[in-house]
Parts: structure tokens; sequence; C-alpha cells
């Protein structure tokens, strides 16, 4: 019986310094239990913004915190979320869905699954990461960057601006971008193409202009 006794204790103190570590507790070598960063909606359509979570739907608005895990999706409608605690500004345009997956101050990850976002990050903040299709792309704290997922051809245009942006890509190697390009995960095999990019004109004008304004860069 004691022979059995050691290993179950020694796996319970594993499972417990793994836990600890997870949640940065001092007592398992991190630097104290930092809460997620909470996100608040500031701007949005309400009548035709909807979040999903576990399989249910809301109406989303104003002062509404989205969490992680859920979906923001928009229909003909906008959102501006601030990432409370960074000064982090993410403006969302019609057509698109995004989903939370991480809420870690040292990281925020979202999931653009389809449609168009820009981010504004805090100069503070240390990473912004933006998943979309098979690969992720992400900025620091400086300037903004706009992202567009367009499913329907197998595409996503990233346009830094006054920033640089790390992308690791499915099917080329990882680089750093300071200038417009379009990675084409549908090609065979997939691979990138430089594109230009102008907020002030064309259709999306309006949408950089209130995202510009939000993120007090106009």
């Amino acid at each position: 019986m004691p022979n059995r006794i050691v290993p179950i204790v020694l796996a319970l103190i594993l499972a417990t310094m793994l836990i600890g570590a997870q949640f940065g507790f001092t007592w398992a070598g991190g630097d104290g239990y930092v809460p997620p960063v909470q996100v608040t909606v500031v701007a949005a359509n309400d009548t035709d913004v909807r979040v999903e979570h576990a399989g249910s739907m809301r109406f989303l608005g104003t002062p509404d915190h989205p969490k992680r895990g859920e979906i923001i999706h928009i229909g003909d409608g906008y959102v501006d979320l601030d990432f409370g605690g960074t000064g982090t500004i993410v403006s969302l345009d019609a057509n698109t869905d995004l989903e939370i997956v991480s809420l870690k101050r040292e990281r925020i990850e979202v999931r653009l699954l389809r449609g168009r976002m820009a981010v504004a990050p805090h100069p503070d903040m240390k990473k912004f990461t933006v998943h979309a299709g098979p690969a992720e792309f992400t900025v620091f704290g400086t300037g903004w960057l706009s992202v567009f997922h367009d499913l329907t051809k197998g595409t996503v245009s990233v346009a830094p601006i006054g920033t640089s942006v790390t992308a690791l890509l499915e099917g080329t190697d990882s680089f750093v971008a300071t200038s417009p390009f379009n990675y084409v995960y549908w090609w065979t095999p997939p691979g990138t193409e430089d594109i230009s990019f102008n907020p002030a004109t064309g259709a999306t004008a309006p949408f950089y202009r209130r995202f510009l304004e939000a993120a007090g860069l106009d």
C-alpha cells in the first residue's frame, strides 16, 4: 500500500504546481495572479450584433463585456471594443465574426473567423495576436493593424500602419512585415503577395474613419 501512495501524492503535488503556475501564483514560481483583461463594448449597433456562448445567443450592446470563448457575430452593424487595462481599441466591421481566444495581459488573442477588423494596441501592451485562417499575426504596442479575412477567396489581407507585424503562416516561413500584403492559403502551396492599402478611400473608408476616431488616431 505505501508503494502505491507515494506516486499518487507526487502526482497530486505536480498537478497542483502546474495549476498554480498556470494562474501565476507566487508559491508555484509565478509573479502573482493577474486577472484577465476585461473587454468593454464602447460603441455598437446593438440591433444587429450578437454574441454566441456555448450554443446560446444574446444581443450585444453598450457597455456589455464579451468573455473569453465567446464569438461576436455582426450583420450590418459594427462594434468598437476597449480591451480594458491595456488601452487597446479594436473595431469590427459589418459581416464580421470574431472569437475571443485569450485575455491574458501578456498576450491578448482573438480569432477573425471572417470579415474586417482594426486594432490599435496600447504602447505598453506586450502582444496582440490575430488568428485568421491557418495563420497568426502579432502586433506590438505601436501604430495600428488592419486584418481582413475573405473566406470566399481563402485570403487574409494584412496592413500594418506605423508598426510591424510578425506573421506566422502555414506553408511559408514566418517573417516580420511593415507593408501591406495578402496571405492566400488556398494557393498550392500557400503564399503571399504585396498589395496597396489606403484607409481613406473606397467603400471601407467610413469604417476606418470611425476606428481612428475611437482609437484617438484621427
